[in-house]
């Protein structure tokens, strides 16, 4: 809420009735430049959403969830599991990757195994799944 405030033209009131959807659904649709998402939000418009987008696209990864197939996402899993998913996410975007294909892979290497419960582990599996041919 308070970072959606500081986007030029969205004050208090405004991102109070525009923030209808969780989060995590709003920060991704910032992230991957959803404007049909943002602009579905209630008082914000075509504009609003590229200046939504151009303002808080650096800056919203640390809200996005990344989502298992299992349908249970970071923040539904123990805190144990929250903490290296966005661990893992932070060393593979200083590895350079983008932020989106590393919540992809992410994802993919631990649906895969499950069992992975290291930082390390679940970096190296990800560089194993990139490996692949797709």
């Amino acid at each position: 809420f308070e970072l959606f405030t500081t986007v030029k033209g969205i004050g208090r009131r405004k991102a109070l009735r525009a923030l209808i959807h969780p989060t995590a659904d709003v920060a991704e649709a910032i992230a991957t430049n959803d404007l049909v998402f943002l602009t579905s939000l209630p008082e914000i418009g075509r504009r609003t959403a590229q200046t939504i987008v151009a303002e808080l696209g650096d800056k919203v990864d640390r809200f996005i969830e990344v989502r298992l197939n299992d349908g249970t996402t970071g923040a539904a899993t123990p805190a144990g599991r929250q903490e290296l998913v966005r661990d893992a996410l932070a060393v593979l975007t200083q590895l350079g990757e983008t932020a989106s294909m590393s919540r992809d892979l992410i994802q993919r290497a631990l649906v895969a195994d499950p069992t992975l419960d290291t930082v390390d582990a679940v970096v190296a599996a990800t560089f194993r799944l990139k490996e692949l041919p797709a």
